[in-house]
């Protein structure tokens, strides 16, 4: 909820959030939004809907402050540049004395909240009366850089900026660049000693900022985040594993994706967390393949009931409440002609862009599947069919290994290279759950 998010009165707030690891899958998503509660109270903050339920936090002065770096009400920090405060009152870097004020009038000058101009994915830069500074830029497929700590432009009249970056520890972050301030704009020049952080401040060219306001930072809904996971062309990487039960409110059915994706987006200005359900992954929804719009995946049947007013008086007369059921393991054959289909992680296998034949109906689609950690060999698999298998493999350890390995088989007709040919494989939505065997085509 955005109105929440930038709220100053607000104590609790519903957002989307979006799992990923700076050490494994390049940073991206491992799956779509969880839907997660916030609340804050006088002591402690609580965080409901993540696996363990809710969780109460509250304050440890043992542990560090993810942003050592920023003054607090005494205008102490850690520093590491040589701030003024560090110096004493009316002394800048050399010790002389008269220069520090005129150096803090030159930075009020900055104060406010800026945005990269003419950028698909702006830098945000709010310069506080302080001496504080927030760096902030998401770019689609990687993960969020925020960064908080001190500014000050001391004689030399360069803007100076020391922080540390969430997710890095208190490793600092030092920027040091000539800046230009017209009436309109604020020009950051990476200077021949420029320093930095490249995600921000980029080295072979300089960026202009212009003012904004709070209100203007966009703000990607739980459904545009999910529906990212349908869009082929999407720069999102998001895979749906959700595997639990939801009720939905549901308002349309197509054959045709981007008819429901245009039903959706409209959908959006009653529920922000509409999004598109691909019907055969669900138990209770259509075997025949539909992408059915839901105004959100509620909870409960109460909570999804009172939505389903609020998108009737909207207009959408004939929304209906219906419970999706579990998850459906479908048994599939996917057919495989290139090792180049395989994206190799450290903890997953992606296949990209397969063709999956549904064995109850013959039905094909082409998608992506992944293998990850709880893929298993069935039981009554024909492990023979696996090249280069070791007792006690499993699927993800079978296919890493023979990432660069050479087939044992050099004749195609007996069983066919390692990686290459036709899976049967049980599925939930785009993760197999088991192999069941691994053949060559005619």
């Amino acid at each position: 909820n955005k109105d929440a998010l930038i709220s100053t009165d607000a104590d609790e707030c519903t957002f989307g959030l979006l799992r990923f690891s700076v050490m494994s899958n390049l940073g991206r998503y491992w799956a779509s939004p969880q839907e997660v509660k916030i609340r804050l109270n006088e002591d402690s903050f609580e965080v409901e809907g993540l696996d363990a339920g809710k969780t109460v936090y509250v304050r440890d002065d043992r542990v560090q402050d993810a942003f050592p770096y920023v003054k607090n009400g005494d205008g102490d920090s850690a520093d590491l540049i040589g701030n003024s405060e560090s110096r004493g009152a009316g002394s800048d870097a050399a010790g002389n004395a008269g220069s520090s004020a005129r150096a803090s009038d030159e930075a009020l000058r900055l104060v406010g909240l800026w945005r990269e101009k003419d950028a698909e994915t702006p830098v945000y830069l709010e310069f506080s009366p302080d001496g504080n500074i927030r760096l902030y830029r998401k770019a689609p497929g990687r993960e969020v850089y925020l960064g908080c700590g001190t500014y000050e432009i001391p004689e030399d009249n360069r803007l100076r900026v020391n922080c540390s970056r969430l997710g890095y520890g208190a490793a600092p972050v030092f920027f040091e660049d000539d800046y230009q301030r017209t009436k309109d704009a604020l020009i950051i020049i990476p200077g021949p000693d420029h320093t930095g952080d490249d995600d921000i401040f980029p080295i072979d060219h300089s960026i202009e900022l212009e003012l904004t306001d709070p209100a203007e930072i966009p703000v990607v809904t739980l459904g545009d985040a999910r529906a990212a996971g349908l869009d082929e062309e999407a720069d999102y990487d998001v895979y749906d594993v959700s595997e639990k039960p939801f009720y939905g409110v549901w308002v349309s059915a197509s054959k045709d994706r981007d008819e429901a994706e245009k039903t959706r987006k409209k959908l959006c200005e009653v529920s922000p967390e509409a999004s598109v359900i691909y019907t055969p992954d669900w138990e209770n929804l259509s075997s025949d393949p539909y992408y059915c719009v839901t105004a959100n995946r509620c909870k409960t049947k109460s909570d999804a009931e009172e939505l389903l007013k609020a998108v009737k008086d909207a207009g959408y007369k004939n929304a209906y409440v219906k419970e999706s059921g579990d998850r459906n393991s479908r048994t599939v054959y996917f057919t495989v002609y290139t090792r180049d289909a395989y994206e190799f992680l450290s903890d997953r296998v992606i296949i990209k862009a397969v063709v999956v034949e549904n064995l109850d109906d013959g039905r094909t689609e082409t998608r992506d599947l992944f293998v990850d950690e709880g893929t298993r060999f069935d039981k009554n698999c024909d492990i023979s069919s696996f090249e280069n298998y070791v007792r006690g493999d499993t699927p993800l350890q079978w296919m890493t290994k023979n990432k660069d390995m050479d087939p044992v088989s050099e004749d195609p007709s007996k069983q066919g290279y390692a990686l290459i040919g036709v899976f049967k494989a049980t599925v939930y939505g785009p993760r197999i759950d088991t192999l069941i065997s691994c053949g060559w085509w005619d």
